[in-house]
């Protein structure tokens, strides 16, 4: 004879992880939320190329920002962004064409130090030197 508590119990601890198993792989599968719904940053480095920043707005009064840094080529696509930061204050410096040092003071999320770009059907690669001055 089983005991009719211990099955009831049991079902709803199988549901509440279900449903948590399932949240888990739906919010995996569909990624970050990307919303640039404002441009901080647009700084020409060379003919052609661009840094620029912009504000990823996912959760209006209950998610902060998130700012995306990229580098473009002129008419390119917004793609991967290089820096991810949890707030606007950057500075930079253009070395060269292809080298930029950027300094931030906030907390990093994604940082990656070298960019490819399309120029005149070539690839070329922009260095990133990133420092963080963290308090």
């Amino acid at each position: 004879m089983r005991n009719k508590k211990g099955i009831s119990i049991s079902f709803v601890i199988g549901i509440i992880f279900g449903t948590i198993l399932y949240a888990r792989v739906i919010s995996y599968f569909q990624g970050p939320q990307i919303n640039l719904d404002k441009r901080i940053l647009s700084v020409g480095i060379a003919k052609d190329i661009k840094f620029v920043g912009y504000r990823n707005n996912v959760g209006g009064a209950t998610v902060g920002y998130t700012y995306r840094f990229y580098i473009l080529a002129e008419g390119g696509e917004i793609s991967h962004p290089f820096l991810i930061t949890s707030n606007a204050d950057v500075t930079y410096k253009i070395n060269s064409p292809t080298e930029i040092s950027i300094t931030t003071t906030e907390d990093i999320l994604s940082y990656d130090n070298r960019v490819w770009v399309p120029i005149n059907g070539e690839l070329t690669e922009i260095k990133i030197n990133l420092i963080s001055k963290t308090f």
